[in-house]
């Protein structure tokens, strides 16, 4: 599913001629008027919590487990959700926040999982990186939770959703 993910975004930015580096990624996250993008931020780093308490408690599983369900979510809801916007045959502000926020994620995401998956993430990261980033996801420091991009009523709101749909 990840490579998938990674795949999608590799496929479509190349099409658009993304270029992350010429982009205000960091400036703009969290700052995008569609909320599947600032929710997918905040599921992030609400995972990347989970995650980091694992490691801590030695339990590994639930760090895995917490990365497998944000990892179907940003595959079922987020991307699924989203296509259209990479989809448009013009390239506005909307598309420009999709194309940030999932290279974002998936950056993110390879650093939180290259202690799991090092080759794959490897990978991932060293085909997403810009000339400003380490040369290996195993050279960056470990993600740090970011409060700012957290938003608990966005997440609350998107589980009831998530939860009626699948009802």
């Amino acid at each position: 599913t990840l490579w998938n993910v990674y795949g999608f975004f590799v496929t479509y930015a190349g099409i658009d001629g993304f270029d992350p580096s010429a982009e205000p990624v960091e400036e703009t996250l969290g700052q995008s008027p569609n909320p599947l993008d600032r929710w997918i931020l905040s599921d992030l780093y609400g995972t990347l919590e989970k995650v980091e308490r694992g490691l801590e408690e030695y339990d590994v599983a639930s760090s895995l487990r917490a990365a497998d369900r944000f990892l179907e979510a940003l595959s079922t809801w987020y991307l699924r959700r989203s296509r259209r916007r990479f989809w448009k045959s013009s390239a506005d502000e909307d598309k420009a926040y999709a194309y940030r926020t999932l290279f974002h994620v998936l950056v993110t995401f390879s650093e939180m999982l290259a202690p799991f998956i090092p080759f794959v993430t490897e990978e991932i990261y060293r085909n997403l990186r810009t000339p400003q980033m380490p040369e290996s996801v195993h050279l960056c420091d470990y993600p740090e939770p970011r409060q700012e991009l957290r938003d608990l009523d966005l997440d609350r709101r998107m589980a009831n959703t998530m939860a009626a749909v699948s009802l």
